[in-house]
């Protein structure tokens, strides 16, 4: 199943206010993607709320721009939320991401 998702990429810090409040620059980078698995389950680690975890496996396009930076994806923003990218397997022409917990990092926009 094909679908529309955005990439998100960590280009290195930067001032966010021009104050010396320093933080993430993410870029947002739109692609095509193949959903491989779709499973998502519950944990629970002493906590009141369980935590909502993917263990989705997305396959993307490895364009120049997405091989040069596959060590700088943070999330994968499908489906209206943004999922930790926790590994990155480079095949050819084609990059398989695996989706954790709900990404929670700061965005610049």
């Amino acid at each position: 199943m094909r679908k529309g998702v955005y990439v998100g990429y960590n280009m290195g810090n930067t001032d966010l206010t021009g104050d010396g409040d320093w933080g993430p620059h993410i870029e947002r980078k739109s692609c095509k993607a193949t959903i491989l698995k779709a499973l998502y389950n519950q944990q629970s680690e002493n906590q009141v709320n369980d935590d909502f975890v993917s263990r989705n496996r997305i396959s993307i396009v490895a364009n120049k721009f997405a091989r040069t930076h596959k060590a700088d994806i943070k999330y994968v923003e499908w489906e209206g939320t943004k999922w930790k990218v926790t590994s990155v397997e480079v095949d050819q022409h084609r990059m398989i991401l695996s989706l954790g917990g709900v990404w929670s990092g700061n965005e610049e926009t």
